[in-house]
């Protein structure tokens, strides 16, 4: 007969996992004219950055937020396809994609 081992694991994050926390939500996403950002828990100032698929910056602003603030992005003059969007606030960095379709 077999016997059962049971092995206990913690799991430990690593200093990315650590900082790659969801500080923001976005809708609609697919995008056509607006990109809606919705911020979680922080405030004081954030950085955005929306770079298009082959890494060009497109759009860096810097913001002023607070706790489940919003902003708007104005997505209507940028092409067709897939985005990511950056924020950096306090040390915190999150990315999201964004898909653009007119």
């Amino acid at each position: 007969s077999f016997g059962v081992v049971k092995i206990g694991l913690e799991v430990i994050p690593t200093k990315d996992e650590i900082h790659q926390v969801s500080i923001f939500d976005i809708a609609p996403n697919p995008a056509n004219e607006v990109v809606n950002i919705f911020f979680g828990d922080i405030s004081g100032s954030a950085d955005l950055v929306l770079s298009n698929a082959i890494g060009e910056i497109i759009l860096t602003e810097r913001i002023s937020v607070s706790s489940n603030s919003q902003h708007k992005i104005n997505t209507a003059g940028l092409s067709q396809g897939i985005y990511t969007l950056t924020i950096t606030n306090d040390g915190n960095i999150a990315n999201k994609r964004v898909i653009i379709q007119h």
